[in-house]
């Protein structure tokens, strides 16, 4: 997605957040305001270059794209496959106590089903082959922090979601969308995809898809 918007004129940095990309263990390490910090950071950045940032996150970065648009002047926020809290998620809710115990699940990644795939897709994707318990503790902070700034999102957001995604997520956008006090909100369902909507068949659609939400909201200096 950075390189095709690069290609469309605009100044593109994808961020490591902190524990990702390395292993397991140092994910485990990391806690909730790293993950934060990573963002404001990145977010200063390429102020050098533009006044105008926008926030772009996937899964869990779409959480804290929308959380982080609250403490920082942002011209909008692109969420993918981004979940939302529900109460039978006891993994969320427990994965902190229980994680003095057991450190980590392993993940369960096929063609379609549990993984959230589409078709071939989730072949060349890269990730860890476990969830460290503590960052899942984590993640449930990270949900409860977004459900209580969702009132405090004035930007422009543009949600994006795949009707092929896990029920969890399917079922998240709409909650989120409702729950935003922008008065520029929209929502994009897409087909013939999964989770991972940057790799996956429709991405060229939700590219441009991103590119357009960009230009306008930059144009329009919503």
């Amino acid at each position: 997605m950075g390189e095709y918007l690069n290609r469309q004129g605009f100044n593109a940095l994808g961020l490591r957040v902190a524990g990702h990309a390395t292993c397991p263990a140092d994910l485990a390490r990391t806690r909730l305001a790293d993950w934060l910090a990573c963002v404001e950071d990145g977010y200063h950045l390429p102020r050098g270059l533009t006044e105008t940032v926008f926030l772009l996150g996937l899964s869990m970065g779409g959480n804290l794209s929308l959380v982080m648009s609250t403490r920082l002047e942002v011209a909008g926020v692109l969420a993918m496959s981004t979940p939302y809290p529900r109460r039978r998620e006891l993994m969320l809710r427990f994965a902190s106590p229980i994680s003095l115990i057991w450190r980590s699940l392993p993940k369960v990644e096929d063609e379609r089903g549990s993984g959230g795939w589409f078709g071939d897709a989730w072949k060349e994707h890269i990730a860890y082959p476990d969830y460290p318990l503590r960052a899942v503790g984590e993640m449930s902070k990270l949900l409860a922090h977004m459900c209580e700034d969702l009132p405090r999102v004035k930007t422009p957001v543009l949600l994006i979601q795949s009707l092929e995604d896990h029920p969890f997520i399917r079922e998240s956008m709409p909650k989120i969308h409702a729950r935003l006090d922008s008065e520029h909100k929209q929502m994009l369902w897409i087909e013939g995809s999964g989770h991972t909507l940057t790799e996956e068949p429709q991405r060229e659609v939700v590219f441009k898809a991103a590119a357009n939400f960009i230009l306008k909201a930059s144009q329009a200096g919503l």
